[in-house]
């Protein structure tokens, strides 16, 4: 299975963001499955998938799961499908970048903020997961993310 995900904050609320995502889902012709409690899941049509790619790459699912944060909400997006490989990997990492940059436009430029401030010295947030981490952590211990950059 390919997959790629990116971790992202918001200053809209998490029901403010799931519905900016459905939105985005629907105009860039996912089917939206129906939103749970803090989750989107969002699928490419065989047919799309097939006929973008010369019948070479799987249907690609989104999913976005957002989580309240002191200034908004956290949100990961994983984009990912069945196949394996350099064309699939490719894929999926366009599908990614689309939609992120559809749900970036959708929700306004004020609505993507940078990661919020540790509250205690000594950590940082992992780029990847959003948890807090030890600053001195050379990979994340919830995800194992490089945690240097």
């Amino acid at each position: 299975m390919s997959s790629k995900s990116e971790y992202r904050f918001w200053t809209l609320t998490p029901d403010q963001l799931l519905q900016a995502a459905e939105q985005v889902a629907d105009q860039l012709g996912y089917k939206v499955r129906t939103p749970r409690m803090g989750m989107l899941e969002a699928t490419q049509s065989f047919w799309s998938a097939t006929k973008e790619s010369f019948g070479f790459a799987w249907p690609a699912k989104v999913t976005l799961t957002a989580a309240t944060t002191d200034a908004g909400a956290s949100a990961t997006i994983a984009v990912s499908n069945f196949g394996l490989g350099p064309i699939q990997s490719g894929h999926v990492g366009k599908h990614l970048r689309r939609f992120l940059v559809a749900l970036e436009t959708a929700a306004g430029p004020s609505a993507l903020t940078s990661p919020l401030q540790p509250r205690q010295e000594g950590e940082k947030y992992c780029s990847r997961c959003g948890r807090v981490i030890q600053i001195d952590s050379r990979f994340c211990p919830h995800c194992g993310a490089d945690a240097k950059v």
